[in-house]
């Protein structure tokens, strides 16, 4: 074992060592600010999109892999990257999760792809039941309407008027609907 000091040389550095030695330090010195400012416009801006994606936050947590913001939606940033956490589906029945991961298997795609294709087209023809059953309510409304005698007239033109926009509005979100679900 040496003694303490002997791995030193016994000479003093020169100063020019020393002026070197002190710009190097300068130098790592403004390439670490520079770096912790980055770090620290990333995580903001990363709590921002967070915020922003999960609503009002119960929890916010900055690590060096990214931020994670807890709200009534969780999200995690990691290097730019929005990743939301997997939803959990509560008594899901396994013979159609089996189904639905069979079809994913089938065509090449994830059980995620497929369910939300099943979940669109579950609402876009719910969405089309109720439209249409409206469209009967208003179709109703306007025949009731129509008999002569139970309204007078200025009102029973306010209301054709009023039944018949909302009818057509309702037809045109139909076809809409129909269009969307044609051309899938």
């Amino acid at each position: 074992m040496s003694e303490p000091g002997e791995d030193f040389p016994e000479e003093e550095p020169e100063v020019e060592e020393y002026e070197e030695l002190s710009r190097a330090i300068k130098r790592l010195t403004g390439e670490i600010e520079s770096m912790v400012e980055s770090i620290a416009r990333a995580v903001e801006e990363g709590v921002a999109r967070g915020l922003s994606r999960a609503g009002r936050p119960r929890m916010i947590m900055v690590s060096p892999l990214g931020v994670r913001v807890e709200g009534p939606e969780r999200v995690e940033i990691r290097r730019g990257e929005i990743l939301r956490r997997p939803v959990p589906i509560r008594r899901l029945d396994r013979a159609l999760y089996s189904r639905i991961k069979e079809i994913a298997e089938s065509t090449g795609r994830t059980v995620g792809e497929v369910m939300n294709e099943a979940m669109e087209f579950y609402l876009r023809h719910r969405d089309l039941a109720y439209l249409e059953s409206l469209r009967e309510r208003l179709l109703a409304k306007l025949q009731e309407v129509g008999v002569p005698g139970i309204l007078e007239d200025d009102v029973r033109e306010i209301l054709v008027r009023e039944y018949s926009e909302r009818l057509k509005e309702v037809k045109e979100e139909i076809e809409r609907l129909k269009r969307e679900a044609g051309g899938e």
